[in-house]
């Protein structure tokens, strides 16, 4: 049998005098859309209608509401749904590789009339978002995040969106298109460790930073990656707007309970692909923390900063400013950023990653012994070669 099927809902709590009233005040209020024939429907220019006028939102609010305090939405429509939906053979088979059965049969036994004014609630606030008189109603680079914050406010009002969320989670983790990323790994993913809520408030923060780099239709995306970070580096604002962004996303638990795994099983899969299995596995994103991850991408987009103002994104030799005193602090910081990267790891990960290199390449005939080695001094001695 596909999934668990309540063919036979229960419906002695039904009052059915009560909800056919309910449903006539459903048709009133209804009526109050002005909505005399289906014929020749324009669902575009009813919708610029509606939010032209409060009074028709507020009569939308009111209907949904009404539909939700039926007793037969609660007790019918709503076991009918779950059981077509398990009982449907590809959302079945997706739930269970995902092994998330058990978590959505939960979905149906939450309060779904409560639910539903705060979906309604949170759609009622998402209305601001969008301008009728515009050709283009809403404008995804031009979104307001006060509006999208008290959106989201809204959505974590109800019970069910978070678990709506971790079912999303681990299905999406088992699509095949991600499995194929992470060859054969084990994904470590818990998502019950997820901070929903003030993860979207950081999301919609990104958002508000992002908007700062001036992109204001999906063209600007089309124009040439070094053109486009070298213009980044060059404008401070934009430069720290990119820090802003990136930041928003690392300081969030999405990134460490998903994306880090998923993001450390592609990593070992690429090495291995590449012919580079001697250090594949060396690595482990999974035990950085957010602060560590913010630590590394600002050295990074500092260093990739300097390393502009040397000319050296202009990927010309001639251009390259190599041989200035500028030039000779900037290597060594490169050299200490690089080396000093908690994705790197301590000694010992760093002593790994050195003798799979070395083996990879056939430069040692057997394991060397680097467990004194200790990369502070290395460092400080790999920038004494550049001062000489």
């Amino acid at each position: 049998m596909i999934g668990k099927q309540e063919k036979n809902p229960d419906l002695s709590g039904i009052d059915w005098k009560a909800d056919l009233i309910k449903i006539v005040g459903v048709y009133d209020t209804f009526q109050d859309l002005e909505i005399t024939t289906l014929e020749g429907f324009n669902g575009e220019e009813f919708f610029r209608t509606v939010l032209k006028d409060d009074e028709k939102i507020e009569t939308i609010v009111k209907m949904l509401s009404q539909v939700a305090s039926l007793d037969m939405f609660d007790q019918l429509l709503i076991p009918v749904a779950f059981s077509a939906a398990t009982g449907n053979e590809s959302v079945h088979t997706i739930l269970e590789a995902a092994g998330q059965v058990e978590n959505f049969e939960k979905l149906k036994d939450i309060d779904w009339e409560q639910d539903v004014n705060a979906y309604v609630d949170a759609l009622k606030a998402a209305a601001k978002l969008f301008d009728p008189e515009a050709e283009k109603m809403i404008d995804v680079f031009a979104l307001d995040t006060t509006v999208l914050k008290q959106v989201v406010n809204e959505l974590f009002e109800t019970e069910s969106f978070e678990l709506i969320l971790n079912i999303a989670t681990y299905v999406v983790v088992n699509l095949e298109a991600i499995e194929t990323l992470t060859g054969e790994a084990d994904l470590a993913i818990n998502a019950s460790t997820i901070n929903w809520h003030e993860d979207f408030l950081s999301l919609v923060d990104l958002y508000g930073e992002f908007q700062k780099l001036g992109f204001d239709d999906v063209q600007d995306f089309n124009q040439n990656a070094l053109e486009l970070v070298k213009d980044i580096l060059n404008d401070d604002a934009k430069f720290n707007a990119t820090k802003a962004v990136l930041n928003n996303l690392l300081e969030t638990s999405l990134f460490t309970a998903v994306v880090a795994p998923i993001a450390d099983a592609v990593l070992d899969n690429v090495l291995v692909d590449a012919k580079f299995k001697e250090i594949s596995g060396i690595i482990d994103l999974t035990v950085l923390t957010n602060e560590q991850w913010i630590e590394d991408f600002n050295n990074i987009l500092d260093l990739a900063k300097k390393a502009n103002e040397l000319n050296v994104l202009s990927l010309k030799l001639a251009e390259m400013e190599l041989t200035t005193d500028k030039a000779f602090t900037t290597m060594k910081d490169a050299i200490a950023t690089v080396l000093g990267l908690n994705i790197l790891g301590d000694d010992t990960v760093k002593n790994k990653l050195t003798t799979g290199l070395l083996e990879k390449f056939g430069l040692i005939s057997e394991n060397p012994n680097f467990d004194n080695v200790v990369w502070d001094e290395e460092i400080v001695v790999l920038q004494g070669l550049i001062d000489s």
